[in-house]
């Protein structure tokens, strides 16, 4: 029988060897990859699965408030103004709005109703800045027939004032507006200054 070559034999082990580390090596690094890849894949799944679940929802975003304001005396008047927003970002929200007055001059009764949309902007969480379209149905005396006549009018409210913050969307708020399309024989306010305070929740 031939013996071996001992060397031939160190060889063909040492290749052998060899071969089985290399496909040794790349069974061990397609594995940490594929660990690596499944660890990033968890990572940003948990990552999406968390900011889903910190983006507000539809009703996280929605809040109730109004505005109300009276006055007694010669000429008495008393207002209540509900409202719903929606919150399109943490500074920027708008809405429509209920309106209605009750007002007494001492010789008669003034009911005013209506509705309205508006638009909100806070800064530094404390200042905001306010914009009203309203449209209200309200007693105007013409001069002319000498009578009240019930006509549809339109108001143009800009202002601003100071926002104090209550838990994630609540708050109280005074404002003092201006009615830009104020007319003295033909306005629902006494003067083109508004002065409101109100809440949201």
């Amino acid at each position: 029988m031939k013996s071996v070559n001992p060397l031939l034999f160190l060889i063909f082990l040492f290749i052998s060897c060899y071969m089985g580390a290399q496909e040794s090596d790349k069974t061990y690094y397609k594995t940490e990859q594929e660990r690596n890849n499944n660890s990033s894949d968890s990572k940003e799944k948990t990552t999406s699965q968390n900011s889903q679940k910190d983006k507000p929802s539809f009703f996280d975003r929605v809040y109730f408030g109004g505005n109300f304001g009276a006055s007694f005396g010669a000429f008495s008047y008393f207002q209540v103004n509900p409202s719903i927003g929606y919150l399109f970002t943490k500074q920027f929200s708008a809405g429509i709005s209920l309106n209605y007055i009750f007002a007494n001059n001492q010789k008669r009764d003034f009911h005013v109703y209506g509705a309205g949309i508006f638009a909100r902007h806070t800064f530094f969480d404390r200042l905001i800045l306010q914009t009203d379209l309203e449209f209200v149905n309200a007693d105007v005396f013409i001069a002319n027939s000498n009578e009240y006549e019930r006509i549809w009018l339109t108001g143009w409210l800009a202002g601003g004032g100071i926002f104090q913050p209550i838990g994630k969307k609540g708050g109280i708020f005074i404002m003092l507006m201006y009615n830009l399309l104020y007319n003295d024989q033909r306005s629902y306010y006494r003067t083109p200054l508004v002065f409101r305070t109100g809440f949201s929740l």
